[in-house]
Parts: C-alpha cells; structure tokens; sequence
C-alpha cells in the first residue's frame, strides 16, 4: 500500500464510505481512515465500516424495531385463527406457540444484518480498490494525515483532497 493518494477521506459512515467510493468511480486512487471498532453481541473490536449507523444505531434500532412489531402483531392476533400465517416470525426470534421473546435470537438477527452490511461495504471498497486506513486520522498539513492505528502506530498519509465526513455533528477545525 503506497501512503499517496489523491483523496483520502477520514470517517467510514454513510457519508465517508459513500464519498470514497464515488471518489474511486471517478478515477482516483482513495483511502479510508475509519477507527470504529464494533463490540456487538459476541463481536469485541472488530474495525468495521459503516460508522454509528450501520453498526450500533440506524440499522440496528430499526432491525429491533422491526422484530418489536412483529411481536406486537403476533400478540394482537394471537387470539384469532392467523397462526398459520406468522410462521415468518421465528427468525425475528419470535415464536408461535405463544407470546413470547427470544431476546437472544432478536440480538443475533440485528448483528448478521449489520455484520451484512458492513462487510458489502468492504467488498465495495476491494471492488474499487480503495484502501481501508484503520486508526484514528488527523490533518497535521494541508496535504498530509497522521493515522493512529489501534495499537498506536501512526501512519503519514499525503493526499491531494481531504474530505472529513464524522458523524452528523458539527466538529471545530483545528487549524
């Protein structure tokens, strides 16, 4: 792995993974810096793309919730003759018999569809041949980046184009 690239973006959300793929379909040759480290269920500091979303919020409330309401449907219908009809549930960790929930399988299903997702986002990112930095990115020039990897080796990375995509909240500049 050269440490020159044309762009590199610190921040592998939504927002980063996006732009250096988009950065890579264009011709240029990008990397990733990304220090999330995902501590799921039966996961510990596993580095991982996809940022808070993918990891521990959007996706993973939204997978929860999906299973919750397909328990509340379950417990709505339980007393008619829809049975049948609800045999989809168990892999949401919901079963029929009656109204009950398998915490455990809830929290495995939402941690294979985010483990799903963050890994399609590395094979997008082989596919473009974009190399994933892993460690935590910080400008020390217009044209350079210091990477911290997790066991505290740093990196320099000189690039043409910075782009910072962190989260969705406003981050002071530091020079």
């Amino acid at each position: 792995m050269s440490n020159s690239y044309d762009v590199v973006v610190i921040g592998g959300g939504p927002g980063g993974y996006v732009a250096a793929i988009r950065a890579a379909q264009l011709g240029k040759k990008v990397a990733c810096v990304e220090m999330y480290r995902h501590n799921g269920y039966g996961v510990e500091n596993r580095p991982s793309l996809g940022g808070t979303c993918l990891n521990v919020g959007c996706i993973p409330s939204k997978v929860l919730l999906e299973s919750s309401e397909h328990f509340d449907k379950k417990v709505l219908l339980e007393s008619s003759e829809h049975f049948d009809k609800l045999s989809h549930l168990a892999h949401h960790g919901i079963t029929i018999e009656s109204a009950s929930i398998n915490i455990k399988k809830m929290i495995e299903r939402k941690e294979n569809i985010s483990a799903q997702l963050t890994m399609g986002i590395e094979q997008l990112f082989k596919a473009n041949n974009i190399d994933w930095i892993k460690g935590r990115g910080k400008l020390i020039a217009k044209d350079k980046v210091s990477v911290t990897d997790f066991d505290g080796n740093k990196t320099k990375l000189a690039l043409l184009i910075l782009m910072v995509m962190l989260q969705n909240t406003p981050r002071k500049m530091l020079f």
